[in-house]
């Protein structure tokens, strides 16, 4: 599962030109559903990096094992989300943060299709991990950088990507949010 993610212009911009991508300037700060992020995607024999807004309506995840087969999903390409960090809410509806040792860029597997002339996109999500479980039973499919243009560009080495075991996270716990009701 995955509602949140911050993206920082500053950290990501530098990671995206060793990988030869113009960044695109755009405000960090936390992304959510509805919210435009920054989104990696194919453009010819190209990685562009451009806008999109999060969500095909009202879907804002899909489940890596089976979006190949959902209609919804057919028209979509693969993209992925450069972040720093991604939260989740356990039962409780506390907050956990989850990111990399030393805040390396995480990059978040997802699709991107045009809807009514807005590009979108949605994450796709994987069983969780350890670092993940006590949290939530899904978490984002993550990629690694050197994994970026697979991703993107081969259709076999996706579906390995997919299957892949995710990489253990730094997860922190922020103050119990209080509830209204």
């Amino acid at each position: 599962m995955c509602c949140r993610f911050y993206y920082d212009y500053d950290v990501i911009r530098p990671a995206l030109k060793e990988e030869g991508v113009f960044c695109p300037e755009s405000p960090s700060g936390m992304i959510c559903p509805g919210k435009e992020a920054l989104v990696l995607r194919r453009a010819n024999e190209a990685v562009t990096a451009e806008q999109a807004r999060w969500g095909f309506g009202d879907i804002i995840n899909a489940r890596s094992e089976s979006y190949l087969v959902k209609p919804l999903f057919g028209l979509a390409s693969r993209c992925i989300l450069p972040a720093i960090s991604f939260y989740e809410w356990d039962s409780a509806k506390d907050l956990a943060t989850f990111s990399f040792p030393g805040g390396q860029v995480i990059f978040l597997a997802g699709l991107w299709k045009i809807i009514e002339n807005d590009p979108r996109f949605v994450v796709l999500t994987t069983k969780a991990n350890e670092s993940m479980k006590p949290v939530h039973d899904r978490m984002p499919l993550l990629i690694s950088r050197k994994n970026i243009k697979p991703w993107l560009f081969d259709d076999s080495a996706a579906k390995d990507l997919a299957s892949e075991k995710m990489p253990e996270l730094i997860v922190k716990r922020d103050v119990e949010q209080m509830m209204l009701f």
